[in-house]
């Protein structure tokens, strides 16, 4: 019997032959391709705009709602004296007073405010502020007392820092040549600003005072070792930047700060309001020093520096922290929408917890001749209430 064997089917002819590569179909001419390349790097250029990436051109960004150095504008509506090139805005109520750019006008961002402004003289006379501005920290006109005979004996300034590429004030003082010290610093607190720069603990004349008004603690600190060099904005609170944290070493922002109150109670109530109190809306402080009794001590060359013999720190912030849209303006906040507390302390030994500092802003107020926050109403600044901080 023979052995079938089966039959293989046979190939077809098709599947024999090595399958044709099909040409490929144009997708369009050479010029389709050219504008289509185009078109992505111009969509490239715009992102990079937009970012700020490319030096030379002015960024496109809008400015940052809330939670960012660029915080909300506080500026008066548009009128007929409407913000200029240089990021100037009027002042609310007075069409002519002196003013400050705002820091989330677009010119303000795009240029250096610095150059609009006059540079300091060599005799250190820096530009006065005689009214409340544009921004909610800053204090209205100084009153009579302290020895300060008219507001043109101070020395009032903003310094300015570059953050994310763009132009932000850092804080602004008001200096008296009478005490080698501030009477006042106010500044903008968001987390923005803060980081993990290393204490440089390098001090220097401030540029735009002349040097021979400041104390002279440059490097070292008074000899009289019961003080220190006490910062009245906190270097943590500008540790962002190496640069903006050394404008905290300025001797104009330095005063006599007994030893003991500024490594104690002084620097824990600074750590907890970076750490309890910042909130997107922006933080506003003014911290300050009150002299009265005369006492001096000297600085490195021998000089007289007075001795403050209190010390001040009134806090403004919206009472959610979160509802603050650009453009918007603090004044325009019912008193129960904001929250505000102050903080009176000697310039002593022996102090205890900040907890015990506290008073509403109105009384600080009385006790200064100072006038904070003019923008908000006066309801906000006579609240007291230490449990809606924590205390």
């Amino acid at each position: 019997m023979k052995r079938q064997t089966a039959k293989t089917p046979a190939k077809s002819r098709s599947a024999r032959r090595p399958a044709r590569r099909r040409p490929r179909r144009r997708t369009g001419s050479l010029a389709g391709r050219i504008a289509g390349f185009v078109l992505l790097v111009a969509t490239v250029l715009l992102c990079a705009r937009r970012e700020g990436l490319l030096p030379g051109l002015p960024t496109c960004r809008r400015p940052a709602a809330t939670g960012t150095v660029a915080e909300t504008a506080d500026r008066p509506a548009p009128s007929a004296a409407s913000p200029d090139r240089t990021g100037k805005v009027p002042t609310e109520g007075s069409a002519d007073a002196p003013t400050l750019p705002d820091a989330t006008d677009p010119a303000a961002l795009s240029a250096d405010p610095r150059a609009a402004a006059p540079a300091p003289q060599p005799t250190g006379d820096a530009t006065p502020l005689t009214r409340a501005e544009v921004w909610p920290e800053l204090p209205a006109p100084i009153a009579h007392g302290q020895g300060v005979t008219t507001p043109d004996d101070l020395l009032c300034h903003t310094t300015w820092c570059t953050l994310d590429g763009r132009t932000v004030r850092n804080y602004t003082m008001c200096f008296d040549p009478s005490k080698r010290g501030a009477l006042w610093v106010a500044y903008p607190l968001v987390a923005a600003y803060t980081g993990a720069q290393p204490r440089p603990d390098r001090w220097a004349y401030d540029p735009a005072i002349d040097e021979r008004l400041q104390a002279s603690v440059v490097d070292r600190s008074y000899p009289d070792r019961a003080y220190d060099r006490g910062h009245q904005i906190p270097n943590a609170d500008r540790n962002r930047t190496a640069a903006m944290q050394a404008q905290t070493f300025y001797c104009s922002n330095s005063t006599p700060q007994a030893a003991t109150l500024n490594g104690g109670a002084w620097a824990r109530l600074e750590e907890r309001i970076r750490r309890s109190w910042i909130c997107p809306d922006t933080l506003y402080v003014v911290t300050g020093a009150v002299w009265e009794t005369g006492r001096t001590t000297p600085d490195r060359a021998g000089r007289d520096c007075p001795v403050p013999d209190y010390y001040f720190k009134v806090l403004l912030r919206t009472r959610r922290g979160d509802v603050r849209t650009a453009g918007d303006r603090l004044g325009s906040y019912d008193a129960a929408q904001l929250r505000t507390i102050g903080f009176w302390v000697a310039n002593a030994e022996g102090q205890r917890s900040f907890k015990e500092w506290t008073a509403s802003v109105e009384e600080i107020e009385r006790r200064t001749g100072l006038e904070f926050f003019p923008t908000i109403p006066a309801a906000a600044k006579r609240q007291h209430d230490k449990r809606a901080w924590g205390l």
